[in-house]
Formats: structure tokens, sequence, C-alpha cells
């Protein structure tokens, strides 16, 4: 529970925060969807890349983490 509390704030400060300054900055420039806050975006982002990172680690297939994050995050899942 100690680590937790001192590892949260760290996160935060070092992760999260420069992030949701990027997205608000998005944001301000009309380039986040409404309803999509700029914590919620950051949030989106590290939970996917951490995902797909682990799912490369566990399945042995080498995936390009940042880029599928990204078009993952801006295009969906969905066929064009």
């Amino acid at each position: 529970e100690e680590s937790r509390a001192q590892f949260m704030p760290a996160r935060d400060a070092n992760i999260f925060a420069p992030l949701v300054a990027a997205f608000e900055q998005f944001a301000a420039q009309g380039d986040l969807r409404p309803g999509i806050t700029p914590r919620i975006a950051a949030t989106a982002l590290v939970g996917l890349s951490h995902s797909l990172s682990l799912s490369d680690s566990l399945t042995g297939v080498e995936v390009d983490v940042p880029t599928l994050t990204a078009e993952i995050l801006l295009n969906g899942i969905a066929a064009h």
C-alpha cells in the first residue's frame, strides 16, 4: 500500500500530467471529439499502449506499439 501511495503521484506527475496537457491543447484546437476529456484521452493512450505492449510480450509477435496505439486511437478498429 505504501509503494502504491508513492507510485500514483509520481505516475500522475510524470506520465499523465504531460499527456493531459498535450490533449488539452488538442481540445483547444477542436481536435478531440465532444465528450472526450483530455484526462480520458490520456488514460486511453496509456491503457492501450500498456495492453498492446503486454500482448506483444505474451504472444511473442512483435508489434510497433507506438504506431499501432496511435492508429487505433486516431482511426479506431473498424475497416474503412
